[in-house]
């Protein structure tokens, strides 16, 4: 999983606002966030994981907008991350935006002079009176008695230690509907960073050689990469489909969370319709694999060669029987 760097504390600077305008902008930003935050924990709406990672990139960039990349603010903050769509999660974020928007309203009433003054403090209580001085007492002779030895300490019998067991290695915690929907949830960030992460590639330095996503194995290669940012164990597997002639096919599988990934990328001959025909015979095949409980297929369409991808979506996911199959497409 992804990991952030440590920063020393020394090396951040605070931000320092030119007047009142300028925090009431930040002001402004922060909180039109509040509200599609909150929009999270609302039922029934199917796209809440993609508008989640959205919203962490959104925070993030306010972040930096408006205490500046070297702050204290944004190099603790620049990894934040809203886990899930719970309540307890969703809650947590609108709870650290509003400690913001507080701390930003605080620094507008400073540069505006309005902010009230702190009252002095009470006078200290005055000292009490000196106790009266307390005679000593008449000496009294003393006879010195020398204390008896102590008994010898008793002496235990030496009892082995019993021989120690080596212990059982640690069950592994079964997949629950919560960790194989977070798991989901990390699929869809990857595949709606996709197409940016596939131009970037191409920006290489002085023209170096890269990797041009040009059909589906080089999406399958980018995706694999991306892959192991997010899962620690990734199977590369392999099988023969019907329809493609007697070439292989490539799919990922995380045997943890039981999720087989399918990476498609649309071409000339290769659009919405053929793409429903080759899903339903992907199916029967992927349903008989023992670690496919849900089935995610990404579509690369970087020439938006599906016309309604919102439409084809919601027309090919699916669940049957407890097992899912949901397909993204990206761009959009």
């Amino acid at each position: 999983m992804t990991r952030s760097k440590a920063f020393d504390a020394q090396q951040f600077k605070e931000k320092s606002f030119a007047n009142a305008d300028e925090v009431a902008s930040g002001l402004e930003q922060l909180r039109a966030l509040v509200k599609p935050v909150n929009e999270l924990k609302r039922e029934g709406n199917p796209y809440k994981d993609a508008e989640r990672s959205k919203l962490e990139f959104q925070i993030k960039d306010a972040l930096r907008d408006i205490f500046g990349e070297d702050s204290a603010e944004y190099q603790q903050n620049k990894n934040f991350r809203i886990k899930s769509t719970a309540k307890s999660e969703i809650t947590h974020a609108v709870e650290f935006l509003d400690s913001l928007i507080a701390y930003l309203d605080d620094r507008k009433l400073d540069l505006e002079g309005k902010k009230p003054k702190a009252a002095p403090p009470p006078p200290p209580p005055p000292p009490p009176p000196p106790p009266p001085p307390v005679a000593p007492p008449p000496p009294t002779r003393q006879t010195f008695v020398a204390p008896p030895p102590p008994p010898p300490p008793p002496v235990s019998p030496r009892v082995a230690a019993p021989p120690v067991r080596p212990s059982a290695p640690a069950p592994q915690p079964p997949v629950t509907t919560a960790t194989r929907a977070d798991a989901v949830g990390l699929l869809r960030k990857i595949g709606n960073r996709f197409h940016a992460v596939a131009r970037q590639l191409r920006l290489r330095h002085d023209g170096r050689p890269t990797l041009e996503v040009e059909d589906e194995y080089d999406a399958q290669d980018v995706v694999h990469a991306l892959l192991c940012l997010e899962f620690d164990e990734i199977r590369r597997e392999s099988w023969q489909p019907g329809y493609a002639s007697g070439s292989t096919h490539t799919y990922f599988v995380v045997p943890r969370d039981r999720i087989v990934i399918e990476v498609k990328k649309t071409r000339q001959g290769l659009s919405a319709k053929e793409i429903s025909s080759q899903l339903d015979h992907d199916i029967a095949f992927y349903w008989t694999h023992p670690d496919c409980q849900t089935l995610f297929c990404f579509v690369y369409d970087p020439e938006a060669r599906v016309g309604d991808p919102y439409g084809l979506e919601r027309k090919l996911t699916r669940e049957v029987e407890n097992q899912r199959v949901e397909v993204f497409i990206s761009p959009k």
